[in-house]
């Protein structure tokens, strides 16, 4: 009976330190995964820091980039007001020269008129 006894106190005793082991494994593994974690959390502050800045430099290259389109428009506007300036200019210019050329050919005939009168009244 008592040898039953110490063998069943002996059981126990191995499996209490079974289970103590078991126990310090657990937390060597609840260790491991509370360091994890704190590093993950460490990580999801830097990249929703990142984040935020990248959204602050999007929202800063979109409010150039609006400006930069605006500029653009106004451009764009100078550009049609000037190539209808030029357009108005160059028709300008064409009825000038058609004008220059009209007055050249009437002094032209005048010159020839004058030539004949001046014959004749040689004559």
């Amino acid at each position: 009976e008592n040898e039953k006894l110490k063998y069943h106190s002996h059981d126990l005793e191995n499996r209490l330190a079974m289970m103590r082991d078991e126990r310090r494994q657990n937390s060597i593994i609840v260790e491991n995964k509370e360091e994890s974690i704190n590093n993950i959390s460490k990580q999801i502050e830097q990249t929703s820091s990142k984040n935020r800045d990248l959204a602050f430099a999007l929202e800063n290259i979109s409010a150039e980039n609006q400006q930069i389109k605006g500029e653009l428009k106004e451009v764009k506007s100078k550009l049609v007001r000037s190539k209808q300036k030029k357009k108005e200019f160059q028709l300008k210019y064409n009825q000038e020269q058609f004008k220059a050329t009209s007055i050249q050919y009437e002094i032209s005939k005048l010159e020839q008129e004058k030539k004949i009168i001046l014959q004749r009244n040689e004559n």
